[in-house]
């Protein structure tokens, strides 16, 4: 799941870094579509605000070191 974007990340670490170093960047497909300053604003914003849908991107500091990932593919309904 989301290994093209994964792919795209680690392929373009270096230049990610230089324009955004410490940030959460949104990918999807092979390219950068948000930038923020924590995973979760990233994802709530990229969910709530831009309709994309749960498991369409990849959210990642942009650091050296590698960090564990996170893939939510879905989220549990609730019934009202």
């Amino acid at each position: 799941m989301l290994e093209r974007e994964k792919r795209y990340f680690e392929w373009n670490r270096q230049s990610l870094l230089a324009e955004y170093p410490d940030k959460v960047v949104v990918i999807m497909g092979e390219g950068v579509v948000g930038v923020y300053d924590d995973k979760w604003t990233a994802f709530e914003t990229e969910t709530r605000d831009n309709h994309r849908p749960i498991g369409s991107f990849l959210v990642r500091r942009v650091t050296e070191e590698d960090e564990s990932t996170v893939i939510i593919s879905s989220l549990p309904r609730v019934r009202a």
